[in-house]
């Protein structure tokens, strides 16, 4: 059997270079990429942020969150909502895991004390890193997705070190966690449509030809770029990541203690 599994992976690697090596022969795969910036990059770079052209700027010096959240700020919406409604779906899917989680006796787990402590600390550093990452994505690579993403390693910390009754007890609950997704996501939507309601667009974010004069602050007081509405965006989607990330961590936990108190019944 080992042989037939090193003959079939060997076989697999062969047909992957044989098709690969004759796309690009064939010139399949099309021209090569451009040693240069493609025309549409260029442009982005040079509009998105640009006090001479304001129809155009995005008012943000960070050009990925220019990009997905004024560009193409749709797509990242339904993506938005795509992720929204596979934790829907996650729940609806481990209904019978939560019924049975909520009957349970408590039961103490945890890591050493050493752990615990050193947890403590990173947890902290952690939520601080998680939060410049989110309130600074209009200046610097990083974003909603990413400082929510990196929130969402405080409860994993807490069910791997505390167990996840522990976190419960802090308050990281799967109706919280589909609670403040849901929340963010209703936050997300009214900011989008309230530059429509004053006879804007939907997602404007700076003055635009044809619109009413409605636009957010480019900037912060002290002239630090805001990136106008993007700024708010990214942290409304630090709290829906973050509260979908930490509600399918808590699925998980759940699943796994009903599963392994099925093992010790069985046993």
């Amino acid at each position: 059997m080992k042989w037939l599994s090193l003959i079939t992976a060997v076989s697999i690697l062969v047909i992957l270079f044989i098709l690969a090596y004759a796309l690009v022969a064939l010139g399949i795969s099309g021209p090569p990429a451009p040693i240069g910036l493609r025309m549409l990059g260029e442009k982005y770079l040079y509009y998105m942020i640009n006090q001479y052209h304001p129809f155009l700027s995005a008012g943000c010096p960070e050009g990925v969150s220019a990009i997905l959240w004024d560009y193409r700020g749709l797509d990242t919406l339904y993506e938005t909502m795509v992720l929204f409604a596979a934790i829907i779906g996650a729940v609806l899917v481990y209904r019978v895991y939560l019924y049975e989680s909520s009957r349970r006796g408590e039961r103490i787990f945890g890591l050493s004390l050493i752990v615990r402590v050193v947890s403590r600390i990173v947890i902290w550093l952690t939520l601080i890193t998680a939060l410049a990452l989110g309130l600074t994505g209009q200046l610097t690579p990083g974003g909603g997705f990413v400082g929510g993403a990196a929130f969402a390693v405080i409860p994993v910390l807490l069910i791997l070190v505390y167990t996840a009754g522990y976190a419960e007890k802090l308050g990281f609950t799967k109706e919280k966690a589909l609670l403040l997704r849901t929340l963010a996501l209703i936050s997300l939507l009214v900011l989008i449509i309230t530059p429509y309601l004053f006879g804007g667009y939907i997602f404007q974010n700076q003055p635009k030809p044809g619109a009413a004069n409605v636009f957010f602050p480019p900037r912060f007081i002290d002239q630090t770029p805001l990136g106008g509405s993007i700024f708010f965006l990214n942290l409304i989607e630090v709290f829906a990541v973050a509260g979908a990330f930490t509600l399918s961590f808590i699925l998980l936990a759940i699943v796994a203690g009903v599963r392994e108190r099925g093992d010790e019944n069985e046993s």
